[in-house]
């Protein structure tokens, strides 16, 4: 038996026994005054009834109501442990921005750059920084981003030193 059916008709159960109960409880005056030989007017026994109508109507209906919220609180309980259960899992790359421009990733809280090849596949792999661009230090990986910023510095004019040249060789 689904269990909020099986709620509802303990719910009931209870109910008739306490409508059970109070019918006892009328029924012991009336077994009172038929011990004692007193005779109950029909006034009395229509008052009786009704009592113990309405208090058995009463009973129910509260028993039944809290029934209720009990059985909607546990569902609303199994309904959140499902839209818990539904909610996108945390992912490795989440922590990460990819920075279009310089074709790596930045992780959110730390100041390194990642690799492009390995973060996607939820290595860690903080790249080595080069004045030229970064490598990935992961062995299988080792791959190289080149820095777009980098521009080489111009040559320096070659020295006139160790051009092998001696005095000689000069016409002075």
């Amino acid at each position: 038996m689904p269990k909020p059916l099986k709620y509802i008709r303990i719910g009931f159960l209870q109910a008739l026994g306490g409508l059970l109960l109070i019918w006892l409880v009328a029924g012991i005056r009336t077994v009172s005054k038929w011990a004692f030989h007193l005779e109950l007017t029909d006034k009395e026994v229509l008052t009786i009834q009704f009592v113990s109508a309405f208090a058995g109507l009463a009973l129910l209906g509260l028993i039944g109501w809290l029934r209720f919220f009990r059985v909607r609180g546990k569902l609303r309980s199994v309904e959140d442990q499902l839209s818990n259960a539904l909610k996108p899992t945390w992912h490795f790359r989440d922590d990460f921005d990819f920075d279009k421009r310089l074709g790596l990733y930045r992780h959110k809280t730390k100041p390194d750059f990642f690799c492009a090849s390995c973060t996607p596949k939820e290595i860690l792999s903080p790249l080595k920084e080069m004045p030229n661009g970064w490598r990935c230090m992961i062995k299988e990986c080792d791959k190289w981003h080149p820095n777009p910023d980098y521009k080489e510095s111009p040559e320096p004019p070659p020295s006139r030193r160790g051009l092998g040249l001696t005095f000689e060789d000069l016409d002075l």
